[in-house]
C-alpha cells in the first residue's frame, strides 16, 4: 500500500516507470525470506553527471556504500543497475 501511494505521488513518468519495476521486483523476489534477513541495504539510484562519467566516481560511491553497509551490520546489499543511453 505504501509503495502504491509513493508511486502515485511521483510526477515524472520515467521515474514512475522505474519505481514501478523496482516495486514489482521487490515483491516477486521476497529477498527477506530467501536470505533469512530482516534488513536489506539498498542502492536504488546512483547518477553521475555525463561530464564526469568514466572517472570512477560511481565505482567509488558503490565501494563506500558497501563499506557502510558492512559497518552497520547488513548481511545483504541490493543494487538495481540501469545505464543511461549515450
Amino acid at each position: 500500500m505504501k509503495n502504491s501511494i509513493a508511486l502515485a505521488a511521483c510526477r515524472d513518468p520515467k521515474f514512475r516507470s522505474i519505481f514501478s519495476m523496482l516495486y514489482d521486483t521487490n515483491r516477486d523476489a521476497d529477498l527477506f525470506a530467501k536470505y533469512d534477513v530482516h534488513d536489506i541495504f539498498e542502492c536504488r539510484i546512483l547518477s553521475v553527471d555525463p561530464t564526469y562519467r568514466g572517472k570512477g566516481i560511481a565505482r567509488s560511491l558503490m565501494e563506500r556504500s558497501i563499506q557502510e553497509a558492512r559497518l552497520r551490520g547488513f548481511k545483504l546489499f541490493k543494487v538495481y543497475f540501469l545505464t543511461a543511453k549515450a
